[in-house]
């Protein structure tokens, strides 16, 4: 579905993410896979990287930061 998605938007078009993304260089860790297990009882998979759903598709991300819990969530500028 992501790779859809730039090609709905203007060239040089500004996309704010905001969601529970891992880090792209950290590990997972045994304490995120277990809270995993729960979190996916309500519809969310917090072990997803957003670097491996982006690859291959034409964006580029200008910033990422961690946000709440402690960098579970993330805010990701990207450009298309």
């Amino acid at each position: 579905m992501l790779a859809r998605e730039p090609a709905r938007l203007k060239p040089g078009s500004r996309v704010v993410v905001f969601d529970k993304f891992l880090p792209d260089a950290d590990r997972l860790t045994l304490g995120r896979r277990l809270l995993n297990l729960g979190s996916t009882l309500f519809g969310t998979d917090i072990t997803r990287r957003f670097g491996d759903l982006a690859r291959g598709v034409d964006i580029r991300i200008v910033q990422d930061e961690p946000s709440l819990l402690h960098g579970t969530y993330r805010v990701i500028l990207l450009t298309c």
